[in-house]
């Protein structure tokens, strides 16, 4: 991923579209079980996320085609598993783990210990 953004940037790589860097990369933990760098509460939007997973049904269907872990039994209940777990490290029903690359500037770290509003304290 890494490689594939920093290619996207560069002037002389022949590519369809603009040119493109992001600033910074964020890195889901699904299947991964390295500590997360940061934990976002997705609580308030748990059931319409789960809902629009659903909505793909066939993709979690073995009989579709090759077994992925898409297709494994329990997939769905490890999905919801995983939200539980990272939620409840950080005192919420449900949230999501992610690490990042490199420095995270903040422009106010009160907003990191919730005085600022938006963090958790």
């Amino acid at each position: 991923m890494a490689r594939a953004c920093y290619l996207a940037g560069l002037a002389g790589y022949e590519a369809q579209g603009e040119r493109y860097r992001p600033a910074r990369l964020l890195f889901v933990l699904y299947r991964a079980s390295a500590p997360a760098h940061l934990v976002v509460d997705v609580s308030d939007v748990w059931n319409r996320r789960m809902d629009a997973v659903r909505a793909h049904a066939s993709q979690f269907d073995p009989a579709a085609g090759d077994p992925t872990y898409l297709t494994a039994a329990g997939f769905l209940e490890s999905v919801e598993g995983r939200a539980r777990a990272w939620g409840a490290l950080a005192g919420v029903a449900h949230a999501e783990g992610f690490r990042v690359r490199g420095a995270w500037p903040v422009d106010d770290a009160r907003a990191l210990l919730g005085a600022a509003g938006g963090g958790r304290g």
